[in-house]
């Protein structure tokens, strides 16, 4: 097949529009409510009714009407008390925080904004976070015992500008107790559940929140939105799981005997999410579990993974589980914040089983992505950043796109001097692309584009050589893979001492590319580049049917390995029919133009003349062109 035009679209119009995965707005699929329900199922009216749903876990139950909490007069009432707090912004780059009133009795309290974190020993009294980011808007969690009641709360501040930014109380537990371990069907007959607020914490163990805390077995949620609420899970010492609809979702699988699919349809949210492990539908997928026609456009911040859809998901190992995330999307922003940051438009993090793959099919995401890291020169850090998933081993990803801005940084604090010797045993690296951050073991990814701007910066001393960058406008870092009919027309950007970026992979081994092309611009500034239109880093390699069009630069102050196609590459290369007409800048030891760092024979380089830099191996290299 012959190569596209460079005009945009894909090389085989396989994909369809944009508009045809959801509307944004309302359900995916339009639900007629019913009120023809069977004698099996309770009609719910009002909160008491939904908190009722806990006295028969098993049970079956509708929605007969819209709930608002704020109008809502059934008399529910979870306790709680209230918790005073004032939180400022002081010159400086200050925060301050004062949670209670002198005389009360604070303890088990954890305070994250950002990187950033504190613990507020003494009620009524200011606890300082200092060299706070500035002109940013960030997520406060924060979680603690007052007066022996256990709190949570999650707080958006606008770090831009000095002065207060809240100053009064909130409800320690939020207006509606989590409904746990449900494994019924629960259908919201196309109503929604308004204002509604989960805030759960532990000193100890794990916690999830959300209208369900955890939903198991063969449990249905479906045709339900949840509308400007907010769910926080906090703990001292353990996980903590946030969604809109539930905060784990575990179906078990023992000896491979299974109750039937775990599933979530036709569902969205609009509100704020925030925990360890947060999902704008479920914090923590267990097993296996299926999620179709959903969408989130509330604000996802975790502290670990996040995602649109799914935080954090892993299958049995071994067993014939899978998680199956189909028709869904996303427009919130989603962030997560850690010195190991998981963050994805769909999913956070996932991991599955070896003989039975997950499959993200038909997905996309509008929202910013973005994961960060910043931490002292002797600890490693990653961000795994990806416009649909931030990190994937064993997940086939079909039909998806990305036109939100994805952003993956790690930045090593307390040095000012770069002559300090650093142990090489540190590793910070960030793993971003359009599609995935980083994905292993043979996955496919096909008919998936990118269109949102793809960033990923590693800011280390010049001397931490493993101060990675791994950046692709599809995807950041991935072995084996098979990448098909996809393409990138965002704009690729990476620094770090060491940059592997391309317009389709940052960096691979052994991949198969095949009818993919790149119209965005490749750069990378630093040290020790690889960068190119297509692959920046390869081991072995075949191409077919590619081609790019972007400009590559690379503006390096040492190692430059930069081509229109592939930066730098070692092993068996198969290249067909494809090309680069994009123009090629380069600053370093190393630079060429359509081929970069090429180590194989130099006398095969010479029948195609292609220029190239590159030591003699073993390689077998045809390329043909059009």
């Amino acid at each position: 097949m012959a190569v596209g035009g460079g005009d945009g679209g894909l090389l085989e119009n396989t994909l369809g529009s944009e508009s045809s995965i959801g509307s944004h707005g309302g359900f995916i699929v339009p639900v007629t409510p019913r009120t023809d329900f069977d004698a099996s199922y309770t009609p719910i009216y009002n909160v008491q009714d939904l908190s009722n749903i806990r006295n028969d876990l098993s049970g079956n139950y509708y929605l007969a009407n819209n709930i608002d909490f704020s109008t809502d007069s059934s008399g529910y009432d979870n306790g709680g008390i209230d918790v005073p707090l004032k939180v400022e912004v002081k010159e400086g780059n200050i925060l301050e925080i004062t949670i209670g009133t002198i005389g009360d009795t604070l303890a088990d309290t954890r305070i994250l904004f950002g990187s950033l974190n504190a613990s507020a020993l003494t009620a009524g009294i200011a606890e300082t976070i200092s060299d706070i980011p500035t002109t940013v808007i960030q997520t406060l969690v924060m979680g603690g015992i007052l007066n022996s009641e256990p709190f949570a709360f999650s707080l958006e501040v606008d770090t831009s500008s000095v002065g207060l930014k809240f100053n009064g109380s909130f409800d320690s537990n939020g207006n509606f107790d989590p409904i746990g371990a449900f494994t019924g069907i629960f259908d919201g007959n196309g109503y929604t559940i308004n204002g509604m607020h989960t805030a759960v914490y532990s000193s100890s163990g794990d916690v999830s929140s959300g209208l369900f805390s955890w939903v198991e077995e063969s449990a249905q949620i479906k045709n339900l939105g949840v509308l400007n609420g907010s769910s926080v899970a906090a703990s001292y010492t353990g996980a903590a799981y946030a969604g809109s609809i539930a905060g784990s979702a575990h179906r078990v699988n023992l000896d491979d005997v299974a109750f039937g699919s775990l599933i979530i349809t036709n569902c969205y949210n609009t509100g704020s999410v925030a925990g360890s492990a947060a999902g704008g539908i479920v914090g923590n997928g267990f097993g296996s579990l299926t999620i179709t026609n959903c969408y989130n456009t509330g604000l996802v911040t975790a502290y670990a993974y996040a995602g649109g859809i799914v935080g954090y998901a892993i299958s049995h190992t071994g067993f014939s589980d899978a998680m199956t995330i189909a028709d869904c999307y996303n427009t919130g922003s989603v962030t997560a914040i850690n010195r190991y940051a998981y963050v994805g438009g769909i999913v956070g993090y996932t991991i599955n089983s070896l003989t039975n793959p997950s499959s993200i099919i038909n997905c996309n995401n509008a929202g910013t992505v973005t994961g960060s890291a910043v931490v002292d020169v002797s600890i490693s850090a990653e961000a795994h950043v990806g416009g649909i998933v931030g990190y994937t081993i064993r997940t086939t990803i079909t039909n998806c796109y990305n036109t939100g801005s994805i952003t993956g940084s790690v930045t090593v604090t307390s040095v000012v001097d770069v002559s300090i010797v650093v142990d090489v045993s540190t590793i910070t690296r960030a793993y971003v692309g359009g599609i995935v951050g980083c994905l292993h073991d043979n996955d496919p990814i096909t008919n998936c584009y990118n269109t949102g701007s793809i960033t990923g910066l590693v800011t280390a001393p010049k001397n931490a050589i493993y101060a990675q960058a791994y950046v692709g406008g599809i995807v950041g870092d991935t072995s084996s893979p098979t990448i098909t009919n996809c393409y990138n027309t965002g704009s690729v950007t990476a620094s770090g001492n060491a940059v592997y970026t391309g317009g389709i992979v940052g960096c691979t081994f052994y991949p198969t590319i095949t009818n993919c092309y790149n119209t965005g611009s490749v750069t990378a500034y630093g040290s020790l580049l690889h960068v190119g239109g297509i692959v920046g880093y390869t081991v072995t390699l075949t191409i077919t049917n590619c081609y790019n069009t972007g400009s590559v630069t690379a503006s390096g102050d040492y190692s430059s390995h930069v081509g229109g196609l592939v930066g730098r590459a070692t092993g068996t290369l198969t290249i067909i029919d494809s090309e680069s007409t994009g123009s090629v800048t380069a600053s370093g030891s190393k630079t060429s133009g359509s081929m970069g760092d090429l180590n194989i024979d130099p006398r095969v380089l010479a029948i195609i003349a292609i220029v190239a830099i590159g030591g003699i191996g073993a390689a077998v290299f045809l390329m043909r062109r059009r």
